[in-house]
């Protein structure tokens, strides 16, 4: 069994709707699970723009 987990990072300082939050942590946990094994991938969202990165 392995773990695939998304780690979404934000500010605070903008507002995020939860489709983008939603939207964010989706292509967050398919980029994990394109790893081997465990693993996990970091996103972050900040005021005006969104940032991804793995």
């Amino acid at each position: 069994m392995t773990l695939s987990i998304a780690v979404i990072r934000w500010d605070g300082s903008g507002i995020i709707s939860h489709e983008e939050l939603s939207r964010l942590a989706a292509a967050c946990k398919k980029k994990a699970k394109e790893l081997p094994g465990s693993a996990y991938a970091i996103a972050e969202a900040f005021a005006a723009s969104v940032e991804e990165r793995a």
